[in-house]
């Protein structure tokens, strides 16, 4: 590469000279009151762009052209409210109903998105529009460092509209915009907001609060949560079957000499607890002039958390509990700046750097009840960096163009024999990333034409025996398009609106250091992981081929959108289990196709000045293929259906939601992996929720309650590692309240 456009050096100026520059301009900048700063394909609030609103689902058209949701940098919003009423401990069990969105579930403290049966690296996981920082993507028992209490918006960005945000994110990038920062100058002095909750099924007590304070042109923003919750009760056995027959959990008793059978635990499962706490300052100035902002915020998050038992296949190994420790601190910077140039209209600047790291902590029982130790230890210290400009060539053709990049120090110590401590070895692994970027969209009457382009330079080093004078790397470049044509027409076909999108990408994802160099036991999901640079056949670039339709359509009191998908994978990574070697699981690359789609139906049935009930009804489906090996893919999420019913009546809401997950049923041959995925039974869930609303002088008070799982029924997420020893949780009821001054 040529040396004047080295990524390092890049890198260095993205993040130390970009943040001054735009603060001294900002400084110098006068005119008048401009919009409030937005990250790309992120609404903010204040936007004066139009927002299309259909039932539950928020569709912003972006300052740089306005689309339909099913354009190519369409973005799904869920605001407070809509969290609020499905509000659980992770993000992603938070998430987890919503069309085409499924949760990792390792328990309690440890849950990702799932975003179209595609997780892990392909699901970029944001933080106010930068990552999240952590090493939740590596590993399913690794938590997510954020409060779900603390958000205000989730933007979920699927397909193409990913571009933006990451080559790697194929599968698409959950944007969590949290409190940290004002969103803009209060017009009060004072405001602000408490919250507290109690849920049965774990003894689980939360609370959350926030409070700003403005002075002049300044805003101090304070933040606090804590949540701690007891072993979680479950329907049934925690281990199914199914399970029981093929493993048949047995520990080694040296008092009789004889292996015993493990207690299949009921009622509660054993190790699930949790406790969190989150506290953030920040500032933002907005000067008068109206024509930027700049916002610091300092966050501290600490999670405490249980992970379930899961059988490793030996009767004399460990036997105990494991739990893991983490704490994350974290700097973030906002700076924006409005221009009087109709050629360059704005430029928006994100920084965040954090200090990451967690302790796997084993504690024994039975026959092991004398070893406590430290298994594992991860330590992360990252910073990531964005720059975007907002520009309009000529009237009808807008667009953003911009920098962004990551520098990431991963290290890592490991037990190769526990508990013995001398037999600790050691990894590092440096990760410098850096993107170029650009999206233009042009509107002509009905029609909408937008396309993207992304390229990605990454370089990984391994130091992992640098002390012996032995480092490998790993370099390489990706590039991705995506070309989206939305259609939008009114009073057309009988519909009031209607819309027709078609999106094509081609899309390349750089693999991880995990992917290519991991050589260590994970005990959290009970196998022995190999990279695959390891195995003497290196990672190519990931290259998917992707094609999207969608349809939206709205007539009086009816509203109805379906999405369509078909991507096609070259090298696609994963983790694939060997047979014949024990719990030995390596990172392959094989051919793959993804299939499936998503639909959305409401229908106001009835509405009044005072009152309104409305039906909704769900339906997402995916299909994963390994077509290397003509086998299913582990881990896909089922067949699901669904409807909610919702009555509001003055300041009362109501509302039930009846899903069905079906079975899933289709398993991987016996001659392909150690441990065949067992098949998952289907289940009905039922969920009710209510809030009632006064509003107070200055105020508002609500109070509210929602009882999860209705029919007490065992539910187990086909996407999870742990699916057969850890159910979800049974029947909870949630109560709570929230003052907002």
């Amino acid at each position: 590469m040529n040396k004047i456009l080295h990524p390092r050096k890049i890198l260095s100026v993205l993040f130390w000279l970009c943040l001054p520059s735009v603060v001294v301009i900002q400084l110098r900048a006068e005119g008048e009151v401009a919009e409030p700063f937005a990250i790309p394909t992120t609404a903010m609030e204040g936007d004066s762009s139009p927002i299309y609103e259909l039932e539950g689902f928020t569709v912003v058209a972006q300052r740089y052209g306005e689309v339909s949701d099913h354009s190519l940098v369409s973005v799904q919003v869920l605001e407070a409210e809509d969290l609020q009423r499905q509000i659980q401990s992770t993000l992603g069990e938070t998430l987890a109903w919503e069309p085409g969105l499924n949760a990792s579930y390792f328990g309690p403290g440890a849950s990702r998105p799932v975003i179209r049966g595609l997780g892990d690296y392909r699901v970029r996981m944001l933080l106010d529009d930068i990552g999240t920082l952590d090493v939740s993507d590596s590993s399913p028992d690794h938590g997510v460092s954020l409060e779900p209490l603390l958000i205000r918006r989730v933007d979920v960005h699927r397909g193409p509209d990913a571009l933006l945000f990451g080559n790697a994110a194929i599968g698409g990038a959950i944007n969590s915009q949290t409190r940290y920062l004002p969103e803009t100058l209060p017009a009060e002095a004072v405001s602000g907001s408490i919250e507290a909750r109690y849920e049965t099924g774990a003894d689980s007590r939360s609370g959350a609060a926030y409070a700003t304070v403005r002075a002049g042109d300044f805003a101090l923003r304070m933040t606090s949560a804590e949540r701690h919750a007891d072993d979680y009760s479950i329907s049934g056995s925690a281990r199914t079957s199914d399970y029981e027959a093929t493993l048949n959990p047995m520990v080694y008793n040296p008092d009789t000499g004889l292996d015993e059978a493990v207690a299949n635990p009921s009622g509660t499962l054993p190790n699930t607890y949790l406790d969190t706490e989150t506290r953030s300052l920040g500032l933002l100035w907005e000067p008068a002039s109206g024509r930027g902002s700049l916002g610091v915020a300092y966050s501290r998050y600490e999670s405490e958390y249980g992970v379930p038992y899961q059988y490793g296949g030996d009767s004399t190994e460990l036997f105990g509990d494991t739990g893991l420790e983490m704490r994350q601190s974290r700097l973030d910077v906002d700076a924006s700046l409005e221009l009087d140039s109709t050629l360059l209209e704005r430029i928006s600047f994100r920084f965040g750097q954090a200090d990451y790291s967690h302790e796997e902590t084993f504690t024994g029982k039975a026959k092991d009840a004398d070893k406590e130790y430290e298994d594992t230890t991860m330590g992360l210290d990252s910073m990531e960096a964005r720059i975007d400009f907002y520009h309009s060539l000529f009237p009808g053709l807008d667009g953003v163009a911009g920098l962004h990049g990551f520098d990431r120090e991963l290290s890592a110590s490991r037990l190769t024999a526990p508990p013995m401590e001398t037999s600790r070895v050691s990894n590092l692994f440096d990760t410098q990333n850096l993107g170029y970027f650009l999206v233009e969209t042009w509107t002509q009457d009905e029609w909408t034409l937008r396309a993207g382009y992304r390229f990605e330079w990454q370089e990984i080093v391994d130091r992992s025996l640098e002390a012996n004078n032995y480092t490998r790397e790993a370099t390489a470049e990706s590039h991705s398009l995506a070309l989206g044509v939305t259609w939008r027409d009114y009073d057309r076909w009988g519909f009031d609106e209607v819309a027709i999108t078609a999106n094509v990408s081609h899309i390349e994802r750089l693999p991880s250091e995990t992917e290519r160099y991991a050589f260590w036991s994970n005990a959290a999901i009970q196998r022995f992981v190999i990279g695959a640079d390891n195995t003497g056949t290196p990672l190519e670039v990931e290259q998917s081929n992707a094609m999207e339709i969608g349809f939206e359509g709205h007539r009086g009191d009816w509203s109805a959108r379906l999405n369509l998908y078909y991507y096609e994978f070259k090298d696609f990574v994963f983790l694939q289990d060997i047979k014949g070697s024990g719990n030995l699981a390596l990172y392959v690359a094989k051919d793959a196709v993804f299939q499936g789609g998503e639909a959305e139906l409401t229908r106001r049935i009835f509405e009044s000045e005072t009152s309104v009930l409305r039906v909704k009804g769900m339906m997402d489906w995916v299909k994963g293929e390994n077509l290397t090996d003509d086998t299913y893919l582990p881990r896909i999420p089922p067949l699901r259906i669904g409807s909610r019913v919702e009555y509001e009546r003055g300041n009362l809401e109501m509302g039930a939601d009846l899903r069905y997950a079906f079975a899933q049923d289709k398993v991987q041959a016996e001659t392909d992996v150690v441990q065949p995925e067992l098949e998952t039974e289907g289940y009905f869930e039922l969920n009710c929720d209510a809030q009632y609303t006064w509003e107070l002088s200055d105020a508002e008070l609500t109070v509210f309650a929602r009882l999860d799982n209705v029919l007490d029924v065992e539910r187990r997420a086909h996407v999870s590692f742990l699916k057969d020893v850890a159910p979800l949780t049974g029947r909870s009821l949630s109560l709570g309240a929230r003052w907002t001054f």
